[in-house]
This record gives C-alpha cells, structure tokens and sequence, in this order.
C-alpha cells in the first residue's frame, strides 16, 4: 500500500472514544437466528431510477443542514395519523417488552427509552421523524433482528437528494461497487462493476464526500434526525463497518466524492452526476471476499445455490463458500462439499458472507469431528412481566446437537473465515465451529447477533415491517457466558489491503493458507491393532505429525475411558527410521480392566509454542471378542458357505451393533457374499451367538488347491462393534471334499492360546489353546527372568480344542508367562499369581 499519510491531510485520526460517541444509543450488543420462513437481512431499499443521461446540478443535501428538519418534513409527507404513529409505536414497544429474550445481556432501561421516544410523537410528527423514532426504539433492543422501518421510506427511489440514510451492510446496487472499512475508518473499493461512471477499482480508497470525512458526515447525519435504513446490534466492529458502509449506498445525499486512487496515490473530487447513469445487477451484494482461484464463488439467490466448492489451485487446500441458510438443501449440500474434500492437506470454510436463514450445517460438521456435542441451546422468556428471565424454548425449530458421525473426520487443519456480514445463522455456524478442535478463526469478527424471531408471533402493523427477537440462544456448557454483543474470540484478525485487492487477491485467505503451510500438526492417527490384551499388551498408537519447518516440536498422547476417564498419557517417539520423517509413536501400558478407549494426540510447535490437539483421533478396545466356531456348508456353483459364531470372551461390556466383515486374499476366492458383511444380535459377556445367515464363498475350481478332493481358505473376519472395526481374526479352514463337506461346530479355525482364567489367580488358574491340524505341541511356563518353571505340554496333539489346569501351589507371588509352540506357531501371554 502507498504511503498516503502526506496527503490525507484531513483525516487525522479515528478514536475509539470518537466512535463509541457515534454508537451511543444506536449500537448493539448481540443477537441471533430468524424462524418460520424468514431472513435476518431486511429488504434492500429501492435503487435510484436510472437515466441514460445525467441529471446534474441538483442541490446537495448536505449542504442544506439547516433545511434538514424542512427538507424529511416536505420529502416524506405526514404520514399516518398521529393516533395512527402512536399505535404502531405501542405494538412494537408492548411486544418487545413483552417477548425480546435479550434484555438479560443489554444495559439498556427499555421503560424510560420507549417513553422518552414516545413523547416525541405529535401532531407535527412527520413520516421521515417518525421513521427516526422508530429507528431509534428499534436500536434500543441492540439486536439486528430488531427492527422497525416505515415501507414507504423502505421502498422509495434512492434518487439524488432523498433525505434518508441508506445501509451498505447487503446489497449495493445503488452503488456499484464493494466497500469495506480500513484501521482509519476510510473505505477501501474492493470490487467495482466494470465500467463504473466513477472509475472506481479495487484498491481504491473512499474518504468522504464534499471535502469532509465521511465518519464526521455520518455523525451529523445521526445527530441531524436523518432517518435510514442501517442494520444495527451486534460486535461492536461489527456496528463500526455497518455504519461507515453506509458511505456507499448514501452517495445521493451529496454532489462530490472524495476518492484516494490507487494507482498514483492522489486525491480527486469525483462530481457524482453520472452515477444517475449507473445500472447494477440486482444480485450485486458487499460480501467481502474476492474470487479465489479453482474455486466457484457463489451468485447470489435466495433459493439454491448458496453453497459452492472447489480445491485452490496450485494446492490441495479445499475450499467452501456458504452464502446463507435459506432452502432445506443447504444442509445437504455442505455434507456434499465436506466428503468431497475430506483427501485435502486443509480446508477452508469461508462464511464472511454469510446471511443465515433457518437450516443449518450440522450434520456437515458431525463429518469433521469424530464426537458428538452440544452447542448452543435456544432460550425465550419465562414471563411477559420479567423482562431479565429466559427459559428454555421447546417450540425454536433450532438444534444445537452435533450427530455422531463414527468412522469419518478430517484431521487436518480447517481454517474458518468470519467477517461482519456473517450474520444470524452465519453467528451460529461460526459458534458451532468452535467446536470442532482443530479450528482457527481468521478475518474480523461476525454481527454476532444470537437470537431468533418468528414469523408467526411479531408485532404487526399496517404499512410498516417490524421483527422483534423473541429467542436467544446461549452456550450450552457455559449458559452463564455472555455471547451476545461481544467480539468473536478470532484466532487472528486478518483483513483485506489495498494492494492485496488491486492484485486480485484475498488477504484473509491467503493468511489462511500462509497457517495451513506452516504449521505442525498430527494426523494419521491409528493404533497397532484394535483388540489389545487388558493388562498384559501395551497398546502402540502411530501418528504422522507435519513439520513443515523442521522446528523443534514435541507430542503427547492420551487415552481416556469412553465415559472421559482420563488413563494415562505418555510423550511420543519420533521414528527414526521412518522414511519419511513423521511417524511418531506412543506406547501405553494398558490397566486389567476391559474397557473401550479414545486416543487424543496433542503436538507441540516448541519454536513458536502453539499446540495442536486432535481429540478422539482413533479407539480401540480391551474387550476380548472370538470366532467361537464355523460350520462349513456346501452351496451350488462352486461355493462354500461359512456361518461364523461369536464369543463375547469378556466379563465386562455387552457388545452392541456388531458386524463382521469376511474377506480373503487367496486367488481362487472369486466373490464372497455379502460384501458389506452381516450383524450379529448383541452379545452378553461369556455369550455365543451366530450371524443370522452364513457367508457364501464363491471360488474358481481351476486353482482351488486339490480340487475336488480338499482345499483350503485363508479368512479374515473383521468385527466392528457401534460402526467402529475393533476385532481382527486371520483364520485358516481347511475343507473336505467339495461334495461331502462337514458341517461340525467343534473344529477350530486356526492356532490360538486364549487368556488364562482366572487371572490374577490363586493358585490354580486354567489354560486353554486350539490347534486346527496334528501338530507338535509344547507349553511351559516361564518366571518374570526367563527361566523355565514347569513343562505342562510337549506331544503331538490331533485338531481340536484343548485346556489344561496349571497349579502354581508351590511358587511365590509374581508375574509369570506362558509360552505354547505348535509347529511354526508360537504364542505368549503374561499371567499373575497373589497368594
């Protein structure tokens, strides 16, 4: 950006205490979400009539201060009768005293606002005074969904000298070009229509009009009783751009404009007759956001397209853009957006344009996140009389609940851009974001506006558009927290520059994929195997942690019980020998009790000292679940049936919505049926039960071994339990002949030396083992120094299952191990002797 200090000569300074004087009395506070069919933006005023030639030398009304008060009262007329003003003003003050749920959070007397406006109502009150009045009453709720606004001044030409304030928050139409404030609160062009009458382009800078600072204009214009049309309540930032928005929207108010082009840096007097020619698309909206490259940027309508996607180009960082949450498919497509980006290196979801509407992104979220959570919970008034109680709303159509969304989440970082024109539901989606860990906020903070209205139940009067909240919608774990009116925690406040927008490029975004690039971070997350041994395994969990940088960094796991019992937590092993240079490990001991586990994974950027948590990143189970038989069965055409019966092998947990998977690798398996495997009834500890139907196995006789005489299969079975893959079992079965297989309960699958039981003992404990084919059999037992204490097993055994009691009588308290060898298999396992 230029130095433009030298010559913007008279724009000193913007103080804080400036503008918080502007904002008295006409800012908010906080607000939220819209019901029924509705929409928190109001309806954008009427452009000025266009002319194919310039009408010129229309006084300004600017100049004309004194005539102010002559001039709204000519312009607009009387109105309705003042027994007619007095009504309308009672509806809307009785119904917000009434119903508006904010009162909690907002300062303001609502009593001595409503009847020191109301005694400015008289006789003499005309239309334009008596629209100001309503303004004013409307701002005093701080809540941009309050609002009050005569239809006739709404829907009057914006034509050159109409006495009214008009808002640049949504449309610009009577504009033609994207306004948003700088540090010094002049207004940066960030887009422009082509051919603009003024020649305005991105990066160039509005200061005023007729010579004078627009923020010193918009002062007297508020304090001159001008009324208008400006979306008020929320962030204070947030009111801050609303109000110097207006600068573009209200051009017809004055005859020059002063602009600081960027291409030389100079400050020209722009005479504004031939803006009277412009002609904008009816769409054209101040989003705040420029078109990012491979990615679709939606155009503007109410009913369909408010969300696109795309991957940026020259990256692998996708991209969403939600406009609003007007139509039911909205939710749908956000889902569509996220699993069609989930292989990215980042996400981007970029709701700085973002007007709400009545459905939300929930299930979309739930895709993010591996956990399901609460969010915000909806609140309306206990009583019409108290006006500072809130109770919840079980008739709000909102739903904070995140789903559970098991097997899906994306680990990687997501970056959510927020700016002020994020509104409503927009305020909503960004809360909810906050939720999903590995978030950071970027831009400038949203309206934050947390309440809703209704349709239904509003304040009705005719000719005039009234919306009062009558819900507001807090934290759901900290329901104390005040949300309403206060900035948005940003992770970093970043915003549009001049030079970035004359470049065509976006400055938020591109500090969004500045972060991704460099940060460290773990993803990746799994665990050696999902089924370990309570108290005997420990359980190894691999992460691949990013260290673009090679800064110094650290990480550290977690496990915690399902129930949020935190276990034990253990730093992370870089390996060494990895190839690629980012595979941690953490190993955990694992405690006797059988239990099911969540693994989170921290990593530490010891350069800079951020840290990255990725809660919840994998499970995995000390519940011991097994094959317990599997009858074989002929079937025509070449196949096999197998029908597997499982045992729940624990003492602890019932195991619920069990599926097992069979596959196989051998070559002569053409096809196993069915492919996305079959549930199995819950099973209690100790329980047996069988799938309700077998597998089929098709094979291919031409290179089934020793067809038709016997054969063989190598299976696996993978066994989730709750849509979560826990239990892996590789087994081997050896088939008769293809026409006259057996169907017997009692062979084993495979090698296995089972836990013994019970453990820790005292001082007999029994041990069990199966062997599928005649094998030599050796168990012996070990001391905790490797030294043999007893051969209980050394013969040759024939198929079948096997236990055996080991008597430990003569031998002193501690831990020993068990060691059984049947040909090339060998298994150990750990047990523990208290006398």
């Amino acid at each position: 950006m230029k130095n433009l200090s030298h010559i913007l000569f008279f724009i000193l300074f913007v103080s804080n205490f400036c503008f918080s004087q502007l904002l008295t009395g006409i800012s908010s506070d906080t607000v939220k979400l819209p019901q029924e069919d509705v929409w928190p933006i109001k309806e954008k005023m009427t452009p000025h009539e266009t002319k194919s030639v310039a009408s010129s030398l229309h006084p300004s009304f600017y100049d004309r201060k004194d005539e102010w008060p002559t001039i709204i009262k000519e312009f607009w007329g009387p109105g309705e009768s003042l027994a007619g003003k007095l009504a309308t003003f009672d509806v809307y003050q009785n119904f917000a005293r009434a119903y508006n749920a904010t009162f909690l959070w907002n300062p303001i007397n609502w009593d001595s606002l409503a009847s020191a406006l109301r005694s400015q109502i008289n006789d003499s009150t005309s239309r334009g005074e008596f629209s100001r009045i309503l303004n004013d009453l409307a701002f005093g709720i701080k809540d941009a969904h309050a609002y009050a606004m005569d239809n006739v001044m709404r829907t009057t030409s914006l034509n050159p000298g109409a006495p009214i304030l008009a808002d640049g928050y949504g449309f610009i139409t009577n504009f033609g070009a994207g306004l948003t404030p700088l540090e010094d609160s002049t207004l940066l062009v960030y887009k422009a229509v082509s051919n603009h009458p003024l020649g305005l382009v991105p990066g160039d800078i509005i200061l005023g009009y007729q010579g004078v600072p627009w923020y010193q204009i918009l002062g007297e214009l508020l304090q001159g009783g001008v009324p208008h049309t400006l979306w008020m309540g929320g962030a204070p930032t947030a009111d801050k751009r609303t109000l110097l928005c207006a600068a573009s929207e209200s051009w017809h108010l004055f005859d020059t404009i002063d602009v600081v082009k960027h291409s030389s840096g100079q400050i020209v007097h722009l005479p504004l007759d031939s803006m009277i020619t412009l002609s904008v698309p009816s769409s054209y909206i101040n989003n705040e956001q420029l078109q990012v490259p491979g990615v679709p940027m939606p155009e503007f309508n109410w009913n369909n397209g408010a969300v696109t996607y795309g991957i940026i180009d020259g990256t692998n960082i996708g991209y969403i853009y939600v406009y609003h949450h007007n139509y039911f498919g909205v939710s749908y497509e956000f889902v569509l957006a996220v699993e069609a980006l989930m292989e990215t290196d980042g996400l981007i979801i970029d709701i700085r344009n973002d007007w709400g509407g009545q459905f939300g992104l929930n299930d979309g979220i739930s895709r993010l996140m591996n956990y399901p959570t609460s969010t915000l919970d909806p609140m309306t008034r206990c009583s019409p009389i108290d006006l500072f109680s809130i109770c919840p709303d079980p008739q709000s159509w909102f739903n904070g609940y995140i789903p559970n969304d098991i097997g899906t989440y994306y680990d990687r970082p997501i970056a959510v851009l927020l700016g002020p024109n994020c509104a409503s539901y927009g305020d909503i989606s960004a809360w909810q974001f906050s939720y999903v860990p590995y978030v950071r906020t970027f831009g400038r903070s949203p309206k934050a506006i947390y309440s809703y209205f209704d349709d239904v139940v509003k304040p009705i009067s005719s000719g005039y558009d009234l919306r009062c909240p009558i819900g507001t919608d807090v934290d759901h774990y900290n329901p104390d927290s005040i949300r309403w009116g206060q900035e948005y925690p940003l992770y970093e406040e970043v915003w549009l520059t001049p030079d970035g927008v004359a470049n065509g490029e976006d400055d938020v975004v591109n500090r969004a994929v500045e972060w991704m690039n460099n940060l460290v971070f773990p993803h990746n997350v799994f665990p050696e195997k999902g089924y370990y041994a309570a108290g005997i395994d420990t359980a190894h969990i691999f992460s691949t942690i990013e260290n673009p940088n090679s800064h110094q960094i650290s990480a550290r796991g977690y496990i915690k019980t399902f129930g949020g019992v935190l276990i034990d937590s253990v730093d992370f092993v870089h390996q060494l020998l990895n190839p690629s240079g980012e595979l941690w490990l953490g190993s955990f001991d694992l405690p006797l009790a059988e239990e099911f586990y969540d693994v989170s994974v921290t990593s530490i950027d010891n350069t800079t000292g951020e840290k990255f948590p990725v809660p919840n990143a994998t499970k995995f189970t000390t519940v011991p679940l097994s094959i317990d038989s599997l009858p074989v069965g002929i079937a025509n055409n070449y196949k096999y049936t197998f029908k597997p019966f499982l045992k729940n092998a624990g003492s602890t947990y019932t195991l619920e919505n069990i599926v097992v998977k069979m596959t196989s690798e051998n070559p002569w398996v053409t096809d196993i049926f069915p492919e996305g495997g079959r549930g199995c009834p819950n099973l209690l500890p100790g329980e047996v039960k069988s799938v309700p139907a077998a597998f089929a196995v098709t094979f291919d006789p031409a290179t089934f071994p020793n067809f038709p005489d016997s054969g063989y299969f190598n299976l696996t079975f993978t066994i989730s339990s709750n849509s979560l893959d826990y239990w892996r079992i590789d087994t081997l079965v050896y088939v008769q002949t293809y026409t006259d297989v057996e169907d017997e309960l009692s062979r084993p699958l495979t090698f296995n030396l089972e836990q013994n039981f019970p453990n820790p003992f005292n001082p007999v404990t029994t041990i069990k083992y199966q062997i599928p084919h005649r094998s030599n059999v050796s168990l012996k037992i070990y001391d905790i120094i490797g030294n043999e204490v007893a051969d209980l097993i050394n013969e040759e055994q024939e198929v079948g299952f096997y236990n055996i009691d080991f008597d430990a009588s003569k031998f002193s308290s501690g831990v020993y191990f068990y060691r059984i060898q049947a040909g090339d298999f060998v298994q150990t396992r750990k047990m523990i002797l208290l006398k």
